[in-house]
């Protein structure tokens, strides 16, 4: 699903695509996304490919950029699946 939206992103020539899930994303899923790379503005940069579960958008656990990856990135490291409260809330 990821590697789909990757496709279409790139086919649409979007800058970034956002993917919203219910369940917590799967480690083959952040890796995907992983290796998208960045979209970088002359402000900062920002992952191609972004992953969000139901609970983090009704939340408002959108965290800093930084903080995304590096959870995505711990969770690559750790099991198929993020424990549910991994997610840290603070708004940039």
């Amino acid at each position: 699903m990821i590697r789909d939206l990757g496709h279409v992103v790139d086919r649409e020539k979007a800058k970034i695509g956002i993917f919203i899930t219910l369940a917590e994303p799967t480690k083959p899923m952040i890796t995907e996304a992983i290796k998208a790379g960045f979209y970088e503005t002359p402000y900062d940069k920002f992952p191609k490919l972004q992953i969000y579960t139901i609970r983090e958008l009704f939340n408002l656990e959108i965290v800093s950029w930084d903080r995304i990856m590096a959870n995505q990135s711990e969770r690559v490291h750790s099991t198929d699946r993020a424990p549910p409260d991994s997610s840290l809330a603070s708004v940039r």
